[in-house]
């Protein structure tokens, strides 16, 4: 399991995660809840803590299969009542239109910390999973699922879809 600490990225070669321990059971809160997530080509946390997300997309076009993307990266935030502090389990998979992991599922622990201020929701840190050599073996689509402490709380569409012939023309661009 990997272990999420303030801004952290997990790094997925092929499919096997990195940095693989055990964790303990915790208590799960329904309020907790995504607030961002977002597939792109990079993203980081500057140092003055702002998330910075670049080419964000939802499907990938090839011209054949199977298909080995270079490196893709997995943005996660999530927010949680100031009653569920503590130690939380993730477990992140990537499905394909059968239901089928693409790639292992992602099995971590991540701490939500004291609200900053009275009042405020707490906010995880950015989750900044990076995934290389992820092979697709046919297009179709498929889905990150996103599940804390056992309960599932998105879902993210990913489509991986044939791209045009050459001899193909593409749709003129409207502007709209």
């Amino acid at each position: 399991m990997f272990r999420v600490r303030d801004a952290c990225a997990i790094f997925v070669r092929a499919g096997r995660p990195a940095g693989v321990r055990a964790a303990d059971g915790v208590g799960y809160s329904r309020s907790m809840h995504v607030n961002l997530a977002a597939l792109c080509d990079a993203a980081n946390v500057s140092r003055e803590g702002k998330l910075n997300i670049l080419g964000e997309f939802d499907s990938i076009h090839a011209s054949s299969f199977p298909l080995t993307y270079p490196t893709m990266v997995l943005v996660v935030r999530l927010e949680a009542h100031m009653t569920e502090v503590g130690e939380h389990q993730l477990k992140l998979q990537l499905l394909d239109a059968d239901g089928q992991d693409v790639v292992p599922p992602l099995l971590g622990e991540f701490t939500t910390g004291e609200p900053p201020f009275p009042g405020v929701p707490v906010r995880t840190a950015p989750i900044i999973l990076q995934m290389h050599g992820v092979r697709f073996q046919r297009p179709g689509h498929c889905s990150f699922e996103l599940l804390v402490d056992g309960h599932h709380l998105r879902s993210l569409p990913l489509h991986i879809v044939a791209g045009l012939d050459e001899d193909d023309d593409p749709a003129p661009f409207d502007g709209v």
